[in-house]
């Protein structure tokens, strides 16, 4: 059976990109959301502060360049690409069980509800976990 590999997942867009990194384990241990420019050096230093051994592209808007970007940055590291169908309202739901709201907030539902800040770091958790349960059934099947 093939080891777990540590993930980064990249949420690419027109301005800024979301970053995160799932361990091998399951566990999200980074996230962060960076400006399109920024994307190369906070790819690679997400890459070698945890040892990533690929990276989870989601497919949509911006791919093509933020995938030359990691490559150029990241020379060595896989990247594959991801289906980002549901990742917004996935990360939605993720961002509110981390960060549950208080107060009268509680009776709002949560799709009525709108996070504070910018989630794509959230949507590269999202596509991380998506990548790791396609590489973890492919295993499991071979």
């Amino acid at each position: 059976m093939e080891k777990a590999q540590v993930i980064l997942g990249v949420d690419p867009g027109h301005s800024k990109c979301g970053l995160a990194v799932v361990g091998a384990d399951g566990r999200v241990l980074a996230r962060r959301v960076v400006a399109v420019q920024q994307l190369g050096p906070q790819a690679a230093e997400l890459v070698s502060e945890y040892a990533v051994q690929v990276v989870a592209l989601g497919n949509s808007v911006g791919s093509r360049s933020a995938e030359r970007v990691i490559k150029e940055h990241c020379p060595g590291v896989a990247v594959a690409q991801v289906d980002e169908t549901m990742t917004s309202q996935l990360a939605r739901q993720r961002y509110w069980q981390d960060n549950p709201p208080r107060g009268l907030w509680c009776l709002v539902p949560t799709s009525w509800r709108v996070p504070p800040r910018p989630i794509d770091d959230y949507a590269a958790v999202v596509l991380a976990e998506r990548l790791r349960r396609e590489m973890t059934s492919c295993v499991a099947t071979t």
